[in-house]
């Protein structure tokens, strides 16, 4: 009795905590709703989710085509429907339909739901090994760490809800069949392969599927020394047959193509023979230091390296049953020499390092003991409220988290209002971050998005918004509208170099206007305010130096007169009388000011030959600063969408509602 209850305090004291701590969020969202509501429908805090709420809508009004082309995805490419319909569309989007409500809103419980489920399978394998307190460990720390907790809160619509749920739980049934006798070992393996088959339909990646079943095999062949039983081979069939024999398949190339892109790609500056290489850009791939790791995975650097140490420790102590999961320590060491993308991986194992010593602590303390039972329970009870006060006290930072949306709520009135302002089969220029909401909100194509991000055509979409000449913009994009990516990469394959392709873009040579069928909008949007001078690196590529320009633009925030010739901006000072930008102890001088004013004026000034450009821009919203060099100030995007200055031969303003959206229609 007493062990069945401290089964179910080991495996209930994560759950509470993990819900605990994000439904707190929710709190704070209902109390502050225009924060975090546009009209009663909530804002994700995630990229994907408006890809899997865009498929659960069109799935659950029949028009999902599994299989065949997405017509709002990478013009004038196209990408497929994924097959199947992703399951966390089914899912999020039945509740949707069951409640009458919208799937943002659905997201708000679901997520925080299904991220604390993997407590359950971790607890009860390591109980099953051996080491409870382990599995407690692990599953407590990984609800509140900063690795995990941000990518799983409300909101935030993506597989990483489940993503340690089904790692876990197969090998469970796996370390069940091993040593099970009878009909159980079937019934486990037959779990174990639904479960499979589960998991590739929520995170389609056969690559780690395959890597589950080898390391099960291993284990296997070990445990019968290297003599399989005829149940064993009929077990294994089972397996395969219910987890769908496709995806091991499919799990070889995936595997090839994923470590192919990890190690070799990831770290170049560039990649298609010269163009830039995004991924070098993108946060999810880049390193943290051990103690920046640290801090994130259990916030202190002493216990990350105990984690570590007791890992291994009980790595050595039952090394048969811990290689069901070596798959996954392994892409959870990766952060410790690449990618922080899959640092929470990391987490529940430096959790179970911790409580595996505590478990063999009291292991060796009950060794002689009598009446151990009741010992037992009771230290294991004071030893799970030590590491829940101390995981608590280290990660207290977790509870005053607040889950961010993506952007402001008026924005998504701004991608709604493209149904009203351009025609249904319209393609849409923007960045490539803001490819999923468009396609969500506006039901329009776009030429890149955050699931095709990694190609040439982000470049030149870069290139547009830091061109300085309108035609040679208007150019751009017209020729990649007219031979889109294959066209790019067919003109690389005759030999033309990336440059070329380039300066043959700007000058219009691949504009064939009989494949311009679709009405072009330019879409400007805030989320592009702070990242400009990132975007404006892309778009000023060197091919022969392998980088662009950087620093030379920043977006300095609300600004407010303090006085009729002192401005503040956040942190800036801007002194209109002496021509001089001040902060954090700095001085710069001011080489030329621009005011755009909310009635649609612009006043212009010089104070020197040499300095940094101000740029203020009025609207209904408030008065919005910023600074930067000669280069960025002539760009298209401080032109047209900052100072609204364009030239109408190319382009065609028809809505403006600056800081959130400004669109133009680009003519043929």
């Amino acid at each position: 009795m007493l062990q069945r209850v401290k089964l179910f305090l080991l495996i209930i004291i994560p759950i509470l905590l993990g819900l605990y701590i994000r439904f707190d969020d929710l709190a704070v969202w209902l109390k502050h709703k225009a924060l975090y509501f546009y009209h009663g429908r909530a804002i994700f805090t995630g990229n994907d989710a408006f890809f899997f709420a865009r498929y659960a809508e069109e799935f659950f009004k029949g028009i999902y085509k599994a299989g065949q082309t997405d017509f709002l995805r990478n013009v004038p490419d196209f990408e497929k429907y994924l097959d199947p319909v992703p399951l966390i569309s089914v899912i999020s989007g039945f509740f949707s339909k069951l409640q009458g409500t919208y799937i943002e809103n659905v997201s708000l419980w679901l997520v925080p739901i299904l991220a604390v489920l993997f407590s359950i399978p971790i607890v009860l394998f390591f109980k099953r090994i051996g080491f409870p307190l382990a599995g407690y460990t692990g599953a407590t720390l990984t609800t509140i760490s900063a690795a995990y907790l941000p990518r799983t809160t409300i909101a935030r619509l993506d597989t990483d809800a489940l993503n340690l749920f089904f790692p876990f739980l197969i090998p469970l049934l796996f370390a069940l069949y091993i040593k099970a006798e009878g009909k159980k070992k079937f019934i486990y393996i037959a779990l174990a392969g639904i479960a499979g088959n589960l998991y590739m339909w929520w995170y389609p990646k056969p690559s780690l599927l395959l890597s589950l079943f080898a390391m099960f095999l291993v284990v296997l062949l070990i445990e019968r020394k290297l003599k399989l039983t005829k149940d064993d081979l009929i077990s294994l069939g089972i397996f395969v047959l219910l987890s769908n024999p496709m995806n091991f398949i499919k799990g070889i190339s995936d595997a090839i193509s994923r470590g192919y892109a990890y190690i070799f790609i990831a770290g170049k500056k560039s990649v298609e023979g010269g163009f830039p290489n995004i991924q070098q850009w993108v946060s999810e791939l880049k390193h943290y230091s051990f103690s920046q790791l640290s801090q994130i995975v259990v916030g202190n650097e002493i216990l990350f390296i105990i984690g570590l140490l007791g890992l291994a420790f009980i790595f050595i102590k039952r090394w048969r049953y811990m290689l069901l999961l070596v798959p996954f320590i392994v892409i959870g060491l990766i952060p410790l020499f690449g990618a922080m993308r899959f640092t929470m991986y990391l987490v529940p194992f430096i959790g179970v390092g911790i409580g595996a010593i505590f478990d063999y602590g009291i292991y060796l303390f009950l060794k002689n003991k009598e009446n151990k039972e009741k010992l037992n329970f009771g230290l294991t009870t004071v030893a799970a409220f030590v590491l829940l006060v101390t995981i608590v006290y280290l990660n207290k930072y977790a509870f005053a988290y607040v889950a961010r949306t993506k952007f402001p709520p008026p924005l998504a009135g701004e991608f709604l209002n493209l149904q009203k302002i351009t025609e249904e089969n319209s393609w849409i220029w923007s960045w490539w971050s803001e490819g999923y909401m468009i396609e969500y909100y506006g039901r329009r194509g776009v030429f890149v998005d955050p699931g095709s991000q990694f190609t040439p055509k982000t470049y030149f979409i870069g290139l547009t918004y830091a061109e300085n000449e309108p035609k040679k913009a208007r150019n751009v994009i017209l020729s990649i509208a007219s031979i889109g990516l294959k066209g790019i990469e067919k003109e690389m394959k005759n030999g033309v170099s990336p440059f070329q392709i380039k300066e043959k873009a700007l000058e219009g040579k691949y504009i064939d206007k009989t494949k311009l069928k679709h009405p072009i909008y330019w879409m400007f949007t805030s989320r592009s305010l702070p990242a400009f001078d990132g975007t404006n690196r892309i778009g000023t590529w060197n091919f022969k130096l392998q980088d662009g320009l950087s620093r030379q633009y920043q977006y300095i925030g609300l600004c407010g007169a303090i006085n009729p010739t002192l401005v503040r901006c956040s942190s800036w000072l801007i002194d209109l009388k002496k021509g001089k930008v001040k902060a954090r102890g700095k001085v710069f001088p001011i080489k030329k000011i621009f005011i755009k004013g909310k009635d649609g004026s612009l006043q212009k000034g010089k104070f020197s030959d040499k300095g940094i450009n101000v740029v203020f821009v009025g609207s209904k919203h408030g008065l919005f600063g910023f600074i930067m060099n000669d280069q960025p100030l002539h760009s298209m995007f401080v032109q047209m969408f900052l100072l609204r200055n364009y030239d109408s031969k190319y382009f065609e303003l028809i809505h403006e509602n600056f800081p959130y959206s400004v669109v133009y229609k680009v003519k043929m």
